[in-house]
């Protein structure tokens, strides 16, 4: 090398180290590097990451209060209320999940087991003795993500592995306490907010967006209170959830264990129950006529909706619609062709 060499190469230099400093210091970086000092003082809060890594199995009971939104027989709260119970192992090691739960009141009666196992699931109905496989080719993970959304260990350890989606909010208040509010994206997409606690740093709650019935996009809330000890981690004892403000679940936390030794029959369907058929992918939609002015849209949204219509002297009355926007503007199709000439005026 020259000597008229070495102050071009040192120029270089610096401008790599410049395009280096300058790459490092985006909003983007900035939000993430905040982002995960946060999430790093949550995951040592509850125990640490080699703790949380080393989670094979979780298993707990919840026992409290439901309140059925939407599905109430009055308008405004108070809401009457029924009894809930779950009971819900999480087999991570083995990809295997199984949660009873069961409750009434509020003028409903349900006992029912989910299990999941590897991409195949299952629903339960032990009240009438019917179990409903999962529709074929159908992916179980939000099944997965829904369940490990119960308890704040697992929504770190997930938050953990999808840490380049992490990015910081801010700060807000929550329960009159100042937390720290970062974000992490799930692999469905889902955007998940973590509200820590600024002086704990332990996970408060989390929230997602959803489209609600009444007030359109609004948050569903998953609260986490009065954290204890069990075996290596920090689990909460009251785990609640509040949709559009209102609380739907208000339950106590209790018998947690991890890294158990499980009972392989637990993940089994019983015996002696009756098989529901596979729920159909892309089943047409179908429209019958009850009545003169009755019509029925069926297999709307992938077959899960059936949508009633029913025509008045100047309007129509649409029943049980779909809050999926797709399956809505296939609903509203059929039924502005079973019955042109009147305006939809009312929607329940």
């Amino acid at each position: 090398m020259n000597r008229r060499s070495v102050p071009l190469l040192a120029a270089l230099v610096c401008l790599s180290l410049a395009g280096l400093a300058y790459a490092a210091d985006t909003a983007v970086k900035n939000s993430y590097d905040k982002a995960r000092k946060v999430l790093d003082a949550g995951v040592q809060a509850v125990g640490g990451p080699e703790a949380l890594q080393q989670i094979e199995n979780v298993s707990f009971k919840m026992r409290g209060t439901f309140s059925p939104r939407l599905q109430m027989d009055t308008p405004e709260p108070p809401f009457n209320i029924g009894s809930r119970e779950e009971s819900t192992t999480l087999d991570l090691k083995n990809g295997r999940i199984m949660s009873e739960q069961k409750g009434s009141g509020a003028g409903f009666a349900f006992w029912n087991r989910a299990l999941a196992k590897g991409s195949e699931a299952w629903n339960i109905d032990l009240r009438n003795r019917i179990v409903t496989p999962g529709p074929p080719g159908s992916t179980t993970q939000p099944v997965y993500q829904q369940y490990y959304r119960r308890m704040p260990a697992l929504i770190l350890r997930t938050a953990l592995d999808r840490a380049l989606t992490l990015r910081w909010v801010g700060e807000d208040n929550f329960r009159g306490r100042k937390h720290n509010v970062i974000t992490y994206a799930q692999t469905d997409g889902n955007q998940v907010a973590l509200y820590f606690d600024a002086q704990s740093n332990l996970l408060s709650k989390y929230e997602l967006l959803f489209i609600d019935a009444l007030n359109g996009e609004d948050v569903s809330e998953i609260e986490f209170a009065d954290y204890q000890t069990f075996g290596p981690l920090k689990f909460p004892t009251v785990w609640r959830n509040r949709l559009a403000g209102d609380t739907a679940s208000d339950m106590k936390v209790s018998d947690v264990a991890v890294n158990t030794k499980l009972d392989d029959k637990a993940f089994e369907i019983p015996e002696g129950l009756e098989k529901a058929p596979t729920p159909p992918q892309g089943q047409p939609i179908t429209v019958s006529r009850l009545a003169d002015d009755v019509v029925l849209v069926r297999d709307t949204g992938g077959g899960n909706y059936n949508v009633l219509a029913v025509g008045f002297k100047d309007h129509i009355l649409v029943v049980e619609a779909p809050q999926n926007s797709g399956a809505t503007e296939a609903a509203l199709a059929r039924i502005k062709e079973a019955l042109p000439a009147k305006p939809i005026k009312y929607v329940a």
